[in-house]
């Protein structure tokens, strides 16, 4: 099994630590809107008021936003030491807090990061507000962009999935080449995803160097990862 082969698995790595969620909160309440988002390409941007999250840079360019590294040290560093990572290959760490208001789908797409790495800060009724997946038609191996019904209907084969987690603070790894996901409300309750990208130079040897993370991570977590080929 390879890394490419696997659509989602929760990963099996140390968990996030122990945090004062109130204080993560007034932080984002207080930071939001971010001036750095102006220079970013990211879906709120272009979804607005239809975007169903809330969306924070801890860190963004290569540098942590907003003192966050001083205020979360530890969190800081869970997104790169958590995920055999160093600090200086990420180009982005960002939160993603749902809106009140979401309820069902939002809307099925896939992300712009080939590495997948992802983790919930708070995930209040993960049982009942998870995340769905649809397997795309082919199994590709260079980016494709699925944001639109059109794409989706086109691209992405029927059958849904739901990406199970252990915890409500799992961390997980979503495969954007060959799936597209979309989150499904049906209680209001406090989620936040956080996720990391990798700077352009780093990718290459990020990927080869985590990718025995995934594989290890889907075969210890059998019963919850989505494999791109049925069993």
């Amino acid at each position: 099994m390879q890394s490419i082969d696997i659509c989602f698995t929760p990963l099996d790595i140390p968990k996030r630590p122990n945090i004062d969620l109130e204080k993560f909160l007034q932080w984002a309440k207080l930071v939001y809107p971010q001036s750095c988002k102006d220079q970013a390409k990211h879906a709120e941007s272009v979804y607005k008021d239809e975007y169903p999250w809330d969306l924070v840079f801890a860190k963004f360019g290569s540098r942590w936003q907003d003192n966050f590294d001083i205020q979360f040290p530890n969190l800081a560093k869970y997104c790169y030491e958590g995920f055999n990572l160093k600090d200086y290959e990420i180009q982005s760490v960002i939160f993603l807090l749902i809106r009140d208001s979401v309820k069902g789908y939002s809307f099925w797409h896939n992300d712009i990061d080939l590495t997948g790495f992802r983790f919930y800060l708070e995930n209040e009724n993960f049982n009942l507000n998870p995340l769905m997946l649809r397997k795309t038609k082919l199994p590709y191996t260079k980016k494709i962009t699925i944001a639109t019904i059109e794409e989706s209907s086109t691209l992405l084969k029927e059958k849904e999935y739901i990406c199970k987690i252990p915890d409500p603070h799992s961390s997980f790894y979503l495969n954007n080449l060959r799936s597209a996901h979309s989150i499904f409300v049906t209680k209001p309750g406090l989620r936040i995803a956080g996720f990391i990208t990798i700077g352009n130079s780093y990718l290459a040897g990020v990927m080869k160097r985590t990718s025995e993370i995934i594989v290890r991570s889907a075969e210890k977590f059998k019963e919850y990862a989505v494999l791109y080929q049925e069993e």
